[in-house]
């Protein structure tokens, strides 16, 4: 029968080993979302929308989206859900827009740019 201290190492072991699961399902779905992604952004370029407000080049904002300044050095992190993004309906690219050497860009668990 083994003693405490085996059990104890034992169970330790299986933690470890279901945390390492746990991550390897994570990186698989980070893998899964970016390669959803690169398709989104090949299938919106195809369609002739821009890549920077995602909207039809005849209805393009861009000129519309003016760049802002802080006399503070101001980080903003954003995170949108994946299936959110290159949506012409999200707000989260006005923000990218305006801000933009201010705005750290999450998708899910990636880092895009």
């Amino acid at each position: 029968m083994p003693g405490r201290k085996e059990r104890r190492d034992f169970q330790e072991y299986c933690r470890g080993y279901d945390l390492l699961q746990k991550r390897d399902e994570h990186i698989r779905e980070a893998e899964r979302v970016a390669a959803i992604i690169t398709r989104k952004e090949a299938d919106m370029q195809a369609r002739g929308r821009c890549v920077r407000c995602w909207h039809h080049h005849g209805r393009c904002i861009c000129e519309l989206i003016k760049p802002l300044t802080f006399k503070l050095d101001v980080r903003f992190y954003l995170y949108v859900h994946w299936r959110e993004w290159y949506s012409a309906g999200d707000d989260a690219k006005l923000l990218v827009g305006t801000l933009v050497n201010a705005t750290n860009k999450m998708l899910n668990s990636i880092t895009p740019q």
